[in-house]
């Protein structure tokens, strides 16, 4: 059976096909969603760089939805953006949106040769509703994508000046990339995990020298601790939140007699997410899995380990997406891959056309991922991946 199936980018036509599929539901994503002014993420970063140089705490009040969570040198490329004239802003912002997604283009190129249909791949992942979202919203997630795919480009051909300054520089712009580091935790690498702890000191350092409000990463500190103790998500959280232990316990709940609680969810998304990274980094570490399989891990665990996952935080996906997609001998995997990003595309679609609870799609999506995932792992651990 598995030899008689093909990719879904078996051939130059294939890929065209997909492609405009995507194409397609981006347009209607953006038509349903994203009509009107810039949306409220830019607002949210402008209130917090004014409070910052105005001397204020940037991440008061606590609050999910319009609460401010970035580390505090992202408060350096905000104020940037605010010097700004206020028309001048969502122009500014489009254009570095998508020259950080060239770039990002670009970098996953680099990384192999140029092959039938990777392109087309590329393309394709560019126009999903994470990457839609987070143009709207201006979001800073595709600075965070941009340094990702640089550090994955530069990790792969040893460049540890390179590597280590984007890991660094994408952990000040969103905790999260900071899973990244557990690839630099091998005897081969451990200098690099020095240079990147450095890196990251000089950006606070940087920050708390340039920004008037004092305390800074205590405050962050203290905002993140906050959000971790909200045993269940509020309002906003609830009607946005596409986690999958937010999305699961509403399918199960909308659809059958069954009730989970969101916490117990949590914690055996995290297990299992634990579960996989642990036993992914011992092949990694003996040899038998790929450094470019071990990032992939890496970074699906960085999107769907939070609590509150939304739609933009989709975007982060794509250097992982791009890796279980490229290889066009494994047909099983791209098409599991293929079918959990057209979840994710068209969950609000069929929400508004159809009835269907966007829970539903983003869930099936996710456990899709996962399997899809765990299956690329077993057959990396055979074959070399490129």
């Amino acid at each position: 059976m598995t030899s008689s199936m093909r990719s879904p980018f078996a051939s130059s036509s294939q890929s065209v096909t997909w492609l405009c599929v995507f194409a397609l539901l981006a347009i209607s994503y953006w038509i349903e969603w994203c009509s009107g002014p810039l949306g409220p993420d830019h607002f949210v970063y402008t209130v917090a760089t004014q409070k910052a140089w105005a001397g204020q705490d940037p991440y008061l009040p606590h609050h999910i939805g319009w609460g401010y969570f970035y580390p505090p040198p992202s408060l350096l490329l905000l104020e940037g953006l605010n010097r700004l004239s206020p028309h001048w802003i969502r122009p500014a912002l489009f254009f570095i949106s998508w020259s950080a997604l060239a770039g990002v283009v670009a970098v996953l190129l680099m990384a192999a040769p140029l092959r039938r249909g990777r392109f087309a791949i590329a393309a394709l992942l560019l126009t999903s509703v994470g990457v839609i979202e987070s143009v709207y919203r201006g979001q800073v997630n595709l600075f965070v994508l941009l340094t990702m795919a640089v550090f994955w480009r530069a990790f792969q051909a040893e460049w540890m000046w390179v590597a280590c300054i984007a890991l660094g520089t994408a952990i000040c712009l969103k905790l999260t990339p900071i899973v990244f580091a557990i690839s630099l935790m091998t005897r081969r690498h451990w200098r690099w995990l020095v240079v990147v702890v450095v890196v990251v000191v000089l950006w606070f350092a940087a920050a708390a020298a340039v920004i008037p409000a004092g305390h800074l990463t205590t405050s962050f500190i203290d905002a993140l601790r906050w959000a971790s103790q909200q045993s269940e998500p509020n309002a906003i959280a609830a009607l946005w939140n596409f986690s999958l232990s937010s999305s699961l316990p509403t399918v199960l709940q909308t659809y059958t007699r069954l009730h989970i609680e969101w916490q117990t969810m949590q914690d055996v998304k995290l297990l299992l997410l634990v579960v996989v990274l642990s036993i992914t980094y011992a092949a990694y570490a003996y040899g038998s899995v790929t450094r470019i399989a071990f990032l992939m891990v890496c970074n699906v665990v960085m999107v769907l380990a939070p609590q509150l996952v939304w739609i933009h935080h989709f975007a982060l996906l794509i250097p992982a997406l791009v890796v279980v997609l490229v290889p066009m001998d494994d047909a099983i995997v791209a098409w599991m891959t293929l079918i959990a990003c057209l979840c994710f595309q068209s969950a609000r679609l069929l929400q508004v056309h159809v009835g269907i609870h966007p829970a539903l799609p983003f869930a099936c999506g996710q456990l899709l991922l996962l399997a899809a995932v765990i299956l690329f792992l077993l057959r990396s651990s055979r074959h070399s991946v490129r």
